[in-house]
């Protein structure tokens, strides 16, 4: 009998979760993956408008094009490890000068983040795993934001 999300990667009960954590873990990021671009998208699109001074910003939008420049490079990467303890090398700046690009950078090292987190420990992580699975998408962006409180 299917009981939840667990199932779709075939954790039950009696297997418990360490044969399968890898493929649990993939599952819930790939579950929370939307969820996190929209944060990340939201937080960068704060710093870059703030360090950029400038009261809006296009997806397509370039950096250096809108005025920046190498030392707020430094700044924006400072305030994402403030806001979200991502260390982005400033190189990833000039390397993805658009807003969404960037954005997608910073995205998927925060989901590789989540997924090293959800395979650190195989018991804690089996318990965490079970339950994140049974998350709605709502669930999980509440679980995120809380997880970013913490730090």
């Amino acid at each position: 009998m299917k009981t939840g999300a667990s199932d779709d990667v075939g954790l039950t009960a009696s297997q418990g979760a360490a044969p399968h954590s890898r493929a649990a873990a993939t599952a819930v990021v790939r579950a929370a993956a939307p969820t996190v671009a929209r944060e990340v998208e939201e937080l960068i699109g704060a710093i870059w408008r703030e360090v950029l001074q400038v009261e809006r910003l296009e997806r397509d939008d370039n950096f250096f094009g809108r005025g920046g420049s190498s030392l707020l490079a430094v700044k924006v990467t400072a305030r994402i490890f403030e806001t979200l303890g991502i260390e982005v090398a400033l190189r990833e700046i000039f390397r993805q000068p658009t807003f969404v690009r960037f954005c997608e950078v910073i995205a998927e090292r925060r989901l590789q983040a989540m997924e090293a987190a959800l395979l650190a420990s195989d018991e804690q992580g089996e318990a965490l795993l079970s339950q994140v699975l049974r998350m709605s998408p709502a669930e999980v962006s509440d679980l995120n934001q809380s997880l970013k409180k913490e730090r």
